[in-house]
């Protein structure tokens, strides 16, 4: 933490009392008006920031240490001033560094110097492991104070109005020299920072991840102090090490993306490990950023003598296994046809539950003070669906109604709902497909495969697999060995690593009700699996 970070937190104590909750900055004026309070807070932020406090630590500080979601603080800032392009395209290498994290999490990347940060945020994706379902931002020093840029995300939210876009800023209008450094900001609510430095600037060459140390903390886990709290329950002792693994057994409610009856709770990888970093994995996420593709594979997407040509390649009992799985998928038919026309009684009732969650939602809808739906939202939900024949309970509390707050967390990662300001909004997405059955099993089929970059190609493979209507018992395996014998992820991606990439993708299909308790594809599993294939045609 900066100096002037600790004295922009000094400062705000005085907003604080002795319990150390915010002070109500309408306390003593009840006849202040709205907008008053409002230029008041957009001042008293604007002058935070100028001293250096970033916006994790504004937002913690400004809250008590609670946060207060994804979305910052909407307010004029310095403009950033800018650095001249480079005459010719170099090679930068970066060192990225996760901040305030022990042992450290870091990266070293080679880029070209003219990509666009927008690019570039892409990038860091890929090489830290974050699956990019919160808002981000780049920001620099500019005069004694940060300077932000404008993404779409912010735009969307009012968030920086006025400032330069992303998009038309390149790396070498920010990192100059070496020893240059920005900030890239992820995850308002749980406030991971990262400082981005400039160490070498070598001729123009093929970009990757060079080096590395460490897993990407899991999504969700409550920043900083949730991501030590989760390692230390986990069995790690101080210096990294594990110390007992049995400790993984004690973690029931975090044992990977299918259990999620903590509704806001870590994304976590059935076999996340804090220490495991494999340098391959991030060079090939980071290549297939920088090239568009994956550069030597062919396009899954086209599902025809492209696929069959990627298993005949891969060769032996695993390829001929999978081949003979998704054959029977039917999925050369004439893509102007419409294989769907005859399942709108189908579609209308798997649907369902997510448009009535929408409908809950309206416009939007006050949270608890500990971030769940109000009870009279829960009950709704649980009567309009009959939840009462698969869950025994009142179906009046979220936290006590695993479907309920299933159902909550699906409509945010098929991006339908978002939490905002202790209120649960419909996105624009979810205002526009809330009445619309068919608009929204396209949303969704657009949506899978899901995952980070770099992650897609196993569980294309599975959607092909689910779509043919069965998933092999070994599938995980098969998937490997039909990747690494063409020579992904260098010839050595296990079943372990497949099991990963797939996991956020049937949560969704596990979710909407997909895949049964025994992972068996279901006909909505089957149909939409084929329907998302499609839609990559």
């Amino acid at each position: 933490m900066t100096h002037s970070t600790v004295e922009g937190i000094a400062f705000t104590e005085r907003l604080h009392g002795a319990g150390g909750e915010p002070w109500d900055l309408d306390e003593d004026e009840e006849d202040q008006d709205e907008a008053d309070l409002d230029a008041a807070t957009s001042e008293l932020v604007r002058q935070l920031l100028q001293s250096g406090m970033s916006p994790a630590d504004l937002i913690r500080s400004l809250t008590g240490g609670k946060g207060f979601g994804d979305s910052p603080f909407a307010t004029p800032l310095p403009t950033p001033t800018l650095f001249d392009h480079r005459p010719e395209p170099a090679t930068y290498r970066l060192r990225v560094d996760l901040n305030d994290v022990k042992p450290p999490i870091w990266r070293r990347l080679d880029v070209p110097s003219d990509l666009t940060l927008d690019q570039f945020h892409v990038v860091l994706q890929a090489a830290m492991g974050w699956f990019d379902v919160h808002m981000h931002g780049f920001r620099m020093r500019a005069d004694g104070a940060w300077a932000y840029f404008v993404s779409d995300e912010h735009e969307d939210d009012g968030v920086h109005e006025g400032g330069l876009h992303e998009a038309d800023v390149r790396l070498d209008q920010v990192l100059a020299s070496p020893g240059d450094r920005i900030t890239y900001d992820y995850d308002y609510g749980d406030g991971w920072e990262h400082t981005v430095r400039l160490e070498k600037v070598l001729p123009l060459g093929e970009g990757g991840c060079v080096g590395g140390r460490r897993a990407c903390p899991p999504e969700n886990c409550g920043g900083v102090p949730g991501y030590e709290s989760l390692v230390e329950s986990m069995g790690h002792g101080e210096g990294g090490e594990l110390v007992d693994e049995d400790a993984l057994d004690d973690l029931d409610d975090l044992d990977g993306l299918g259990d999620l009856d903590d509704l806001d709770g870590p994304m976590l990888m059935p076999d996340w490990d804090p220490e495991e970093f494999e340098v391959e994995e991030a060079d090939r996420g980071v290549k297939a950023v920088l090239s568009g593709g994956w550069a030597g594979i062919p396009d899954l997407g086209t599902l025809d003598e492209t696929l069959v040509g990627m298993l005949v390649a891969a060769r032996g009992t695993a390829a001929e296994r999978m081949l003979a799985t998704i054959t029977s998928a039917a999925l050369d038919a004439d893509p102007e046809e419409d294989p769907y026309r005859d399942l709108d009684a189908e579609i209308a009732e798997w649907m369902r539950p997510l448009q009535v969650l929408l409908d809950v939602v309206g416009d939007g809808v006050d949270l608890t003070s500990a971030g769940y739906l109000r009870p009279d939202d829960v009950s709704g939900i649980f009567t309009r669906l009959d939840m009462q024949k698969r869950w025994i309970g009142k179906g009046n509390r979220e936290d006590l109604t695993p479907p309920v707050a299933n159902l909550r967390r699906l409509g945010r990662l098929l991006g339908l709902v978002q939490a905002r300001k202790g209120r649960l909004l419909p996105t624009k997405a979810g205002r526009s497909l809330r009445e619309d059955s068919r608009a929204l099993w396209s949303w969704i089929a657009g949506r899978l495969p899901a995952g980070r970059a770099g992650t897609k190609e196993p569980a294309i493979l599975y959607l092909l697999a689910a779509a043919s209507g069965g998933i092999p018992p070994e599938f995980s395996e098969v998937t490997a060995a039909v990747l690494g014998g063409i020579g992904w992820s260098g010839g050595t991606f296990t079943g372990k690593q497949a099991s990963s990439a797939i996991d956020p993708t049937y949560e969704i299909l596990y979710f909407l009700g997909g895949v049964d308790r025994q992972g068996r594809i279901t006909d909505l599993g089957q149909a939409l699996a084929a329907k998302a294939l499609r839609s990559r045609q």
